[in-house]
């Protein structure tokens, strides 16, 4: 349950402490780091049933529609999502400052905040096209740009771990 369900579920009010929520939540496993990009493969077991999403054939084109979907900073309500397109012809590099492999990434301009890592990119038919992992601000900290792993990084990774197991 997401945290204002769980409140409600338990006729709680007020603040609860994050580790009793977060103590409700399967653990999860990394099962292969990627180490081309910046991808892993985790699991964990949940006693319900979870949906999920399909991921695309093919690496979004300049110009598709985006919507981008996370949880920065995981804040109260869960879920935030805007919408976009991607805005680069083609894949560039990506570097961060922690000293990691840079990444091929595509461009686009679906508005996130900090602590958006890791959420989905989706297509108009609601397939995963990319996960974001980062973008750029100006020099007064606001948004000008994301970036995304594509797809087809995406299903190179699976591959190879179902090779390699």
């Amino acid at each position: 349950p997401t945290y204002k369900e769980y409140k409600k579920e338990k006729g709680l009010t007020g603040h609860i402490p994050l580790e009793e929520y977060y103590a409700l939540m399967p653990e999860a496993v990394v099962e292969y780091r990627y180490g081309a990009a910046d991808l892993a493969i985790i699991s964990f077991q949940y006693s319900e049933k979870l949906v999920t999403a399909d991921l695309a054939f093919e690496n979004p084109k300049k110009g598709d529609r985006i919507v981008a979907a996370g949880n920065p900073d995981d804040i109260d309500g869960g879920f935030v999502h805007s919408f976009g397109k991607i805005t680069s012809q083609e894949e560039i590099t990506f570097e961060t400052n922690d000293g990691r492999v840079p990444d091929r990434v595509l461009k686009h301009n679906a508005y996130e905040e900090p602590g958006s890592s890791g959420g989905a990119i989706f297509s108009e038919k609601m397939h995963v096209v990319g996960i974001n992992i980062g973008g750029g601000r100006n020099l007064f900290n606001r948004f000008r740009y994301g970036v995304l792993i594509p797809v087809d990084q995406i299903n190179e990774c699976i591959r190879t771990w179902k090779e390699e197991n």
